[in-house]
């Protein structure tokens, strides 16, 4: 089932992809565009004023990220379509997304500390091997520990109240199923970033364009990940 749930989600862009280019192409590149200038801008010592504008931007960028989930889950679940250019902006929503994003990887942040801690220990043993290892580990733990709880996320981008204990539950029976669905994304971003460490000194210019272009399909397939664990788990979904 954890192979149907990735392949599930993939297949939610690849198959609407010039829907979800419409929805959410336009906030993405914003998103990507504001920040890049001001981090050109400021390549030379910053000034007080050009450090705000910078983190204008990366609050810009965030709320953009945050607007693309939104709009992308109620696209999935609802079959919702912008009116206009862009999806609608609801700041209810993405602030009610946003506050719960934090609290999820506050609640999160006791299993980075114990696997961190697990890491230094491993480290003193084995060296920095040991350390690359329990990096990886720590991050496979956080992530699945995170599909567990996901569906809070899409359930508040439909206007549904899920309890955190009510998103533990419904995904009680599928800790297997998530542990795959952990270790196909993982693969899947490390295979999509590793031709980006191809372009150094002249072409480095073409490993950001990569990473811009890539951090959108990760994005989306990311959010898709969330919609289907909480169409499947939550509402009883099929997965083809």
């Amino acid at each position: 089932m954890g192979l149907k749930l990735f392949m599930h989600s993939v297949r939610l862009l690849f198959d609407n992809l010039r829907t979800a280019l419409r929805i959410t192409g336009l906030v993405y590149l914003l998103c990507i565009l504001l920040p890049s200038f001001l981090f050109v801008r400021g390549e030379q010592p910053p000034t007080p004023e050009q450090m705000l504008l910078q983190s204008a931007a990366a609050v810009v960028s965030l709320a953009g990220g945050m607007w693309i989930a939104v709009a992308w889950h109620r696209y999935i679940l609802l079959g919702e379509m912008p009116n206009g250019l862009l999806p609608e902006f609801n700041g209810r929503r993405v602030l009610s997304y946003f506050g719960w994003s934090i609290l999820l990887g506050l609640i999160l942040l006791p299993v980075i500390i114990a696997t961190a801690l697990v890491g230094v220990g491993l480290g003193s043993i084995g060296g920095p091997a040991a350390i690359i290892v329990a990096g990886l580990v720590s991050v496979f733990a956080v992530t699945a520990v995170l599909y567990r709880m996901a569906p809070i996320l899409p359930a508040l981008a439909v206007d549904r109240r899920l309890r955190l204990g009510e998103a533990w539950q419904a995904t009680s029976g599928a800790t297997g199923d998530i542990l795959v669905l952990t270790l196909l994304t993982a693969i899947m971003v490390t295979f999509i970033d590793v031709p980006a460490l191809a372009f150094t000194g002249p072409t480095a210019f073409l490993g950001i364009a990569w990473q811009a272009v890539t951090g959108w399909f990760i994005l989306l397939v990311g959010v898709g990940i969330m919609t289907t664990l909480y169409g499947h788990y939550v509402e009883g979904r099929p997965i083809s």
